[in-house]
């Protein structure tokens, strides 16, 4: 069973994901701040994470900066989805090695769902 750590300070957005990917059988796991994302990160280990870059206690970044510097938590695919329109920020996402990189105003939910589960070869749940 897949985990996918959502850090994101929208409770509305971690509802709707956490309701989709329990239909492909996958844990969700929940955090509002950077902080709780990354002891969650450490602790859960989880195969993927969909990151916000603004959040309540800081810039997304740093915490992207932290997860792929550090040994343990390097290997963990994420996913940033985010209302931060900007080249800048999207060049050093990708830079840090994240799997995509997604304007939540530009995309639809259900193609997001679609990329990851491609991501973690997620299928329909039986």
């Amino acid at each position: 069973m897949k985990k996918v750590l959502i850090i994101e300070d929208d409770s509305f957005i971690q509802e709707m994901f956490a309701e989709k990917f329990a239909k492909y059988d996958a844990i969700t796991l929940n955090a509002r701040t950077s902080a709780k994302g990354e002891k969650i990160a450490k602790e859960e280990m989880p195969d993927m994470i969909i990151l916000d870059l603004v959040l309540p206690d800081g810039d997304g970044l740093e915490l992207l900066k932290r997860l792929k510097s550090n040994a343990e938590t390097k290997h963990i695919k994420v996913i940033v989805i985010t209302n931060m329109d900007s080249k800048e920020k999207m060049e050093e996402a990708l830079s840090l090695g994240v799997e995509d990189y997604f304007i939540k105003t530009n995309e639809s939910f259900m193609s997001v769902v679609k990329m990851i589960k491609t991501y973690l070869g997620l299928k329909d749940a039986k």
